[in-house]
């Protein structure tokens, strides 16, 4: 309709140029409107790349001990409102998740962290409350506690209450509110519980009391998976989601065999030293009972699959032609199969060049498991060994304990019944010291603990005066960032000021154009009425000349005829 409006006053050409200046100045306002818009977005993101340079993963977790140095590994927890921290060994053949608490502990040891403290006594969990299914089915009484107690055939024991606490976990464990979850509270702990550095263990069974699965059932995570990174020293402990960051390999899925209704059992279809297959393993016997027990240090096999694991390892070294090339074999009561050597340069070479990796043929994955991750040294002032990271365990089923997880990511899923398995860089990119209570290589004596439990309390001030100063340079960024604004928000309502008025002037050049063209063609039709006029009166002037002849004719000839009639 605008176009008709205007084509009705203007001319073609004139028209087209008014069309092509509307258009450039619709243009310009764009340009200008993004970039102001573009400009502010990109200040706003000023503190999160300044402050966090990687994107943090709310599942993602660091893990720290050792399997042979430490004998475990475990991971934080952050629990209650003020995110008291807590260790937890990793434990995927054990079902109960808890830690050591205050006030209801009456036989607990010293850990590297304080006990947990209960705010109220409200939150113990008694058998009546749904929630109390979640993580245990040993309550008969409605009127009395949701308990747990659990031993081991060397003697230690843990037993406690059920609480519904408020938990936090994962790198960013400050930023998120955290899940309120069942957990335990231990209140009697013996023997190696006693001493060890953790406040506690994480249950990481294949069982519907897996920690995994009760976070997965109060909506704390998407999936109901973990997966776990070992390296020598430390890891990365994934919850929710697959971290393929870590793999050197694209990660091989295999079925999962619910071994006694609580453990993750694989099929292993064979056993290799190098490449010389075990002739004592027979597909069908063993395989049903093989599981993975990561809260145990070493890995266990049947005694014929073990000493002939032994057997054609030293068969492999003799191959070098080198009198103990692999060390002096000689068993050793406390820690297994042993090879001793005369200095600790001949020891690194050897597991380094003479020792052979061990392959266990699952179905449709090869898991390497190389002597640097199965051989551990034991050194003193006399000894220098290499020690073999398996034993013999006269009672099946055998077992793969940390030490076999190390170089590798492993996947645990609920969902679906699966073992996922990659070769992978476990190693964490973060300085661990003594001050995290997280890098033990010293006799746990009870100097040490103490030790330990000071520097950890230096840690959690250390921490609180960190948490001060990037409140202080948050609340400088923040203060830059919404002057910036500011000035970008001025600079935005000049832009649009400025392009109200370049349309208001685009309004008055159009209204100029058809008012001079109005004009233009009320003088034209004048011209032409007055054109019209001056013909009109020529003809006029013609007109009566031709009268004026035509009278003169006609009286010449009535002259004529009355001359002729008188002759």
């Amino acid at each position: 309709m605008m176009d008709v409006f205007l084509i009705s006053f203007l001319s073609f050409k004139q028209y087209n140029q008014l069309k092509l200046t509307i258009y450039i100045l619709v243009f310009v306002n764009l340009i200008l409107a993004y970039n102001s818009i573009s400009t502010e977005i990109k200040v706003a993101s000023v503190p999160y790349i300044s402050l966090y340079p990687e994107k943090r993963s709310l599942s993602k977790q660091y893990v720290y001990g050792s399997a042979f140095k430490l004998n475990y590994y475990y991971s934080n927890i952050y629990l209650g409102e003020d995110m008291q921290k807590q260790g937890f060994i990793l434990a995927t053949a054990n079902s109960i998740t808890t830690s050591t608490c205050l006030p209801l502990c009456q036989s607990c040891g010293k850990h590297m962290c304080p006990p947990y403290h209960i705010k109220s006594k409200d939150k113990i969990i008694s058998c009546s409350d749904p929630k109390c299914e979640m993580v245990s089915s040993y309550c008969y009484n409605n009127e009395s506690n949701c308990t747990f107690s659990i031993s081991y055939s060397e003697g230690s024991s843990l037993s406690g209450v059920y609480i519904n606490e408020l938990v936090r976990f994962g790198e960013n464990y400050k930023e998120q509110n955290g899940t309120y979850i069942p957990m335990g509270c231990t209140t009697y702990e013996s023997n190696l519980f006693l001493n060890q550095l953790p406040n506690g263990i994480m249950g990481l069974m294949n069982s519907k009391y897996n920690f995994v699965e009760i976070l997965y059932k109060s909506g704390a995570i998407k999936r109901n998976i973990f997966s776990l990174c070992f390296a020598q020293l430390g890891g990365i402990f994934t919850i929710g989601e697959i971290n393929n960051k870590t793999h050197l390999e694209k990660m091989v899925f295999l079925p999962t065999k619910n071994v006694e209704d609580k453990y993750f059992g694989l099929n292993v279809k064979s056993i290799l030293v190098n490449n010389r297959k075990l002739e004592s393993y027979k597909e069908g016997i063993y395989n049903k009972d093989f599981y993975i027990d990561s809260g145990t240090t070493l890995s266990y096999f049947d005694i014929k699959i073990c000493n002939e694991i032994l057997n054609l390892t030293k068969e492999e070294c003799k191959k070098f032609n080198k009198t103990d090339a692999c060390g002096k074999y000689k068993y050793n009561p406390e820690f297994g199969h042993c090879f001793y050597f005369d200095n600790i340069n001949d020891l690194n070479y050897a597991v380094k060049n003479y020792w052979p990796s061990l392959h266990f043929i699952l179905d449709g994955y090869d898991y390497k498991w190389t002597p640097e991750r199965y051989v551990f040294n034991i050194t003193s002032k006399n000894v220098i060994g290499a020690c073999m990271g398996f034993d013999t365990y006269y009672i099946r089923p055998g077992k793969f304990g940390s030490n076999w997880i190390i170089g590798h990511d492993i996947l645990f899923d609920r969902e679906n019944n699966l073992l996922g398995f990659a070769e992978a860089n476990c190693t964490i990119n973060k300085k661990i010291n003594m001050s995290n209570g997280q890098e033990i290589f010293e006799e746990k004596n009870k100097n040490t603990i103490k030790e330990t439990i000071k520097e950890s309390i230096e840690e959690t001030i250390a921490e609180k005066n960190e948490e001060k100063v990037v409140e202080n340079i948050e609340k400088k960024i923040e203060e830059k960032i919404e002057k910036k604004i500011g000035i970008k928000k001025s600079i935005s309502t000049a832009v649009i000021i400025i392009a109200i008025f370049l349309i208001v002037l685009m309004i008055i050049f159009i209204f100029i154009i058809i008012f001079k063209n109005s004009k233009m063609s009320i003088e034209k039709q004048l011209e032409l009425k007055i054109k019209e006029n001056s013909k009109i009166s020529k003809l006029d002037k013609k007109s009566s000349n031709y009268v004026k002849v035509s009278d003169e004719s006609l009286n010449g000839s009535k002259n004529q005829i009355s001359i002729n009639s008188v002759q």
